[in-house]
């Protein structure tokens, strides 16, 4: 689904928005502060729950406020909207209540490129873990619980491992089963993007040879799991903690088998981001019948002009909604359909 409708009331500086969207290109332009970069922090939390920009729910709310709301009219004719203040969250779809904040995860993908995008490739691999973890959230059906079964065998283990006795090895053999689902789904996962991923690099950067591979979180080329587990278990005693599995995975990207923190320079790292999170859309548009929404922010300040009509080009053939900001009108849309606004001051 694409996004038909989006209001916005007290989020951030925005008091209140209204905006008619496109389902293919649309551009928000504005001076800086004038609320580009909120629209699109609106649109990521509905979907997600959480902001890319800020945890603290406080600095989302606009001053003097209780509450924000986000609402969103799909084209579709399908209703989002959350209002979320400082101790409470409230959603619905379709008029009625949302439990989990995941129902609309399911049914609004939200993938975002920001001027931070590049910590996929630079942060720690939380980050790396949390992005494999998204994108097999809308492909696989049964991963999500396959991941919270998962962590409730390695809570129940780590805490056996705080008591330093024998117990935490009967979770050994529940764990190591989960983890294998997980690594295997994961390792597919991996594979199936890194085809997209290499059409998308050869698109920005020519004939640059940048791979994907899968780390699962312990030394599966010469050790079994139960091998691992058993070789760090006094450790982990000592630490109260489990420290190899899929928890500590980690999703490897090189040029020429060395890290491409080590061979490309910062902007082609980010450039190699920008792509790794295109692939991403790309597939999850092209093998489920959802159609993912993705947020560019202020990308010419990220890329150059050559970058920037080669990454959009691409982008005009991708089943997806996108919703870009910049201070001027982007010149590389020109020649593509899209919807112009501009904000001043959180208005329209």
């Amino acid at each position: 689904m694409s996004l038909d409708t989006l209001t916005i009331k007290d989020f951030r500086n925005i008091e209140s928005l209204e905006l008619k969207l496109s389902p293919g290109f649309n551009q928000i332009t504005g001076p800086n502060g004038a609320g580009k970069t909120s629209i699109l922090e609106a649109i990521y939390v509905l979907s997600r729950g959480r902001s890319f920009r800020s945890s603290d729910v406080r600095h989302q709310i606009r001053r003097q406020q209780p509450f924000f709301e986000v609402t969103a009219r799909t084209d579709d004719n399908k209703v989002i909207g959350m209002r979320k203040s400082g101790s409470q969250v409230v959603a619905r779809f379709n008029q009625q209540p949302v439990t989990r904040l995941s129902e609309i995860a399911e049914h609004l993908p939200v993938f975002a490129i920001t001027p931070n995008s590049h910590q996929l490739l630079e942060g720690v691999p939380d980050i790396r873990r949390r992005f494999l973890d998204w994108g097999l959230f809308h492909v696989e059906h049964s991963y999500w619980k396959q991941i919270q079964l998962y962590n409730r065998i390695l809570k129940q283990r780590n805490a056996a491992l705080k008591m330093r006795d024998e117990s935490a090895r009967h979770w050994d053999q529940q764990l190591i089963d989960s983890a294998a689902t997980i690594t295997s789904l994961r390792d597919s996962f991996i594979e199936k993007i890194n085809l997209e991923f290499q059409s998308v690099v050869s698109q920005l950067m020519g004939e640059m040879k940048v791979n994907l591979s899968y780390s699962p979180g312990w030394d599966s080329k010469h050790l079994q799991l139960l091998e691992a587990l058993n070789n760090k278990l006094s450790l982990d005693q000592e630490r109260g903690f489990t420290s190899v599995g899929p928890h500590r995975c980690d999703l490897k990207i090189t040029n020429n088998n060395r890290s491409i923190k080590d061979t490309l320079s910062r902007g082609q790292q980010k450039v190699v981001a920008i792509a790794l999170i295109v692939a991403q859309v790309v597939y999850i548009s092209s093998v489920s019948q959802k159609r993912p929404v993705l947020l560019i922010d202020d990308i010419p300040s990220e890329l150059d002009s050559k970058h920037l009509q080669s990454l959009i080009s691409f982008l005009d053939r991708v089943d997806a909604q996108k919703v870009i900001t910049s201070v001027q009108p982007v010149k590389e849309l020109e020649e593509y359909e899209s919807l112009l606004f501009h904000v001043e001051h959180g208005t329209s």
